[in-house]
């Protein structure tokens, strides 16, 4: 017994504000379980989106936003290097959490192979975010702030990372997210160098899938043998490790969140069930 998938054409999805409404309710519930933010992949170089006299840095300043890195499961970190675990797309699950943050790896060139080996600190702590429905219907526009500060070679490519909330809060909870289902945020981060040099990025677009219930699964193991009415029901019984961010991404158990939530609790209540 599995969710079925969330996809753009979902048709578990109950399209009524009262359904919306219950989301909300569930996620006040929830605020119990969310962790708090920690807060294709390749970027583009187009700057028509980028704020007034703003252009993505180039040549020798190279700096390249790669895409969003998985966190290890054991540690809860994402480390930016060559080797960091990447992810095609996201998913919200609005069940858990309204908010999506994403572990973005930033690139910056080395200024030339010849060069002896110096080192530049760079901060990054603006990030400007356009959020749209895969047919590139815009839903919101805005900048946002982002956090990430690491030291990049002058002879070797380096590599850092920046967290940021790609869907804050106040757009995760709007209806019109709700209702896309599947959205891609185009995002550019900036900052400066230790000598006051800005920099900005190239643009990555990353799809992000919206649902509700979709990353929880009911494995057999978990179901209550005290449950005496008909149909499977969670057990909160066993033990599991929830994900590093509990709503986004990965799934997880339905014991890891039955005691607290109904949906986790009772599949027939979770509107991305299927049997």
């Amino acid at each position: 017994m599995t969710p079925k998938e969330c996809s753009v054409d979902h048709t578990g999805m109950p399209s009524a504000s009262s359904s919306f409404r219950r989301i909300v309710s569930w996620l006040g519930l929830s605020a119990l379980l969310a962790l708090p933010s920690c807060a294709s992949n390749s970027g583009s170089s187009s700057s028509n989106d980028l704020p007034k006299n703003e252009t993505p840095s180039s040549g020798d300043d190279a700096l390249l936003l790669l895409g969003a890195m998985l966190l290890d499961p054991a540690t809860c970190v994402a480390k930016p290097d060559a080797t960091a675990k990447m992810i095609a797309g996201g998913t919200l699950d609005l069940a858990f959490r309204t908010i999506y943050t994403a572990f973005l790896l930033v690139e910056k060139r080395a200024s030339s192979a010849d060069m002896a080996a110096e080192t530049e600190r760079i901060v990054l702590d603006r990030a400007d975010i356009k959020l749209t429905t895969l047919d590139g219907v815009v839903l919101s526009q805005y900048p946002n702030v982002a956090l990430g500060v690491f030291n990049a070679a002058t002879s070797a490519d380096s590599y850092g990372l920046v967290t940021l909330d790609l869907i804050p809060s106040e757009v995760g909870k709007s209806e019109r997210l709700f209702n896309a289902q599947q959205v891609l945020a185009k995002v550019r981060v900036s900052g400066t160098t230790a000598n006051g040099k800005k920099m900005t990025s190239t643009e990555l677009a990353f799809p992000i899938r919206v649902c509700t219930g979709c990353l929880v699964e009911y494995p057999a193991i978990d179901a209550d043998p005290a449950w005496s009415e008909t149909g499977y029901h969670c057990s909160s019984v066993r033990r599991v490790m929830p994900p590093c961010v509990i709503g986004q991404d990965v799934s997880f158990p339905c014991s890891a969140c039955a005691a607290a939530l109904e949906v986790c609790g009772d599949p027939k209540l979770n509107p991305s069930f299927s049997p």
